[in-house]
């Protein structure tokens, strides 16, 4: 069994979104690049489209090395 969820891309180089709709299965949960974070910080960047995408592209530059 398959849930339908919604992919999101973003290239921080273009700073473009992509998105598509894709099926997961049921006993795959989702990665959240947001659990490590203490509940306050998750917070704050949840509140903000802006600051969820600049976390999310800083940690993407930093594992790039």
């Amino acid at each position: 069994m398959y849930e339908r969820c919604i992919a999101l891309a973003w290239c921080a180089g273009c700073r473009v979104y992509s998105s598509a709709l894709v099926h997961v299965p049921r006993t795959r949960p989702p990665a959240d690049p947001l659990a490590a974070l203490p509940p306050e910080e998750r917070e704050r960047l949840l509140r903000s489209e802006r600051r969820t995408v600049e976390f999310l592209a800083r940690g993407a530059h930093r594992d790039r090395g």
